[in-house]
């Protein structure tokens, strides 16, 4: 019996960044942010509070049927446009070049599409349940940006959509990966999702989980001693994921081969926080990788979810250090939300560009070590550079409030 590969083939990202590589690539290596105020009012956003967030910028007309975008959230928008560039970078015209490939979507979203939920919310309540639109209704699901790339892209296979919050991202991405190797679909669109509205940013505010600001805006500070939250963001993200031998056949450039997947859940977490199994979720995480033949030793650098969070953080933090406590080799700990912050997709565009190769400046925001956490983030020294240049294993960790954890071994593929 042959054994499939998954490999990744395309990338798509729209967000505070604009579209596409270019920007995001600059901000990652210089540490420039491109955070700005949220539309607010003093009802929603008192005065001194955070109103800043990264927010979309740039347009999705290129990728959009225009026809199609008038009856779209902007969630969908966000996911449809992503999911084209994926596409378009991966040199496909269409998901489906004949009826033998099966291509299955999972798209994940924290937020779900709030100002269609909004929307219809107001019209039921400020004038009456009869002048709900059908149309914002529609929209108003956590499954529309999923379905809408599924017609967009004419998908016909699996399709789901991943609503684990921080780690429903790569979540969606396990999935898909999953779909190829048991050989359920020979192609998969997979990413995440997210649009910021005024309302659900001061929710956020409100339970002081956003990040301060300094001189230079907010500032996220990752694995730092002094961290107090984290910069909201909007966006999406997508891969391409592909059979190796499906792809290999058109010449497709690989970015990257994936190599395992690890799932868990940590039950010392709420439904409302993060919780503090890291011993648990590291011999998971462990036990996992042997499964599937991955020697932690193996692992040149680990993309981390660290967001800033002060919980978040140190549950990341604790399954680092005890995976790696008997490993003679430290990986480089990269912490990408610093930039791209938390939701919108941000997280997997910055990892597949790591993968790729991508120049990462020091972590923005770090300036004094945790002592209670024992680690320390990617500086850009001229030693980590060294390192994360030739790194050729990537593990990329995703923990979240409420539990969800997941983890993906990719290894870059040269040449």
């Amino acid at each position: 019996m042959t054994t499939r590969q998954c490999v990744i083939t395309g990338l798509g990202y729209v967000g505070a960044y604009g579209c596409g590589r270019s920007e995001l690539a600059r901000a990652l290596e210089t540490g420039e942010i491109a955070a700005s105020e949220v539309e607010a009012n003093d009802v929603v956003h008192p005065v001194g509070r955070n109103r800043h967030a990264l927010l979309l910028r740039g347009t999705l007309e290129k990728w959009l049927d225009p026809r199609a975008a008038r009856r779209l959230s902007p969630a969908s928008k966000y996911a449809v446009a992503a999911s084209h560039m994926a596409l378009s970078d991966a040199s496909l015209q269409q998901l489906q070049p004949d009826e033998s490939v099966e291509a299955s979507v999972h798209i994940a979203t924290a937020l779900g599409p709030t100002s269609s939920t909004e929307a219809l919310l107001e019209q039921i309540f400020c004038e009456s349940p009869d002048s709900a639109s059908p149309l914002h209704f529609m929209e108003s699901v956590a499954n529309a940006p999923a379905a809408q790339v599924a017609i967009a892209l004419r998908a016909t296979g699996p399709n789901s959509s991943v609503t684990q919050r921080e780690a429903g991202g790569l979540l969606a991405v396990c999935q898909g990966a999953r779909d190829i190797v048991d050989g359920r679909a020979g192609r998969s669109v997979v990413g995440s999702v997210d649009e910021l509205t005024s309302l659900t940013h001061a929710i956020f505010d409100r339970y002081d989980a956003l990040a301060t600001s300094d001189a230079t805006g907010p500032m996220a500070r990752p694995f730092d001693r002094d961290r107090d939250g984290f910069i909201m963001a909007e966006g999406a993200a997508a891969w391409l994921l592909e059979d190796e031998e499906l792809a290999r056949s058109r010449n497709a450039r690989v970015l990257g081969r994936v190599v395992a997947t690890v799932r868990a859940n940590d039950p010392t977490a709420s439904s409302t926080d993060w919780g503090t199994g890291g011993e648990r979720l590291a011999l998971t995480l462990s036990r996992g990788l042997a499964r599937q033949g991955v020697d932690p030793n193996s692992i040149d650098a680990w993309i981390s979810s660290a967001s800033g969070s002060r919980a978040g953080d140190t549950l990341d933090a604790s399954i680092y250090r005890q995976l790696f406590s008997v490993s003679a080799k430290k990986p480089a700990l990269l912490a990408p939300k610093a930039i791209v912050g938390e939701y919108g997709g941000g997280f997997l565009a910055a990892s597949v560009m790591a993968i790729e190769g991508a120049t990462f400046g020091p972590t923005r925001g770090f300036c004094a070590a945790d002592p209670a956490l024992e680690v320390t983030p990617y500086d850009g020294s001229p030693r980590d550079r060294a390192a994360l240049d030739g790194a050729t294993r990537f593990l990329l960790s995703a923990l979240a409030v409420g539990g969800a954890a997941s983890w993906m071994v990719v290894d870059r593929v040269r040449g």
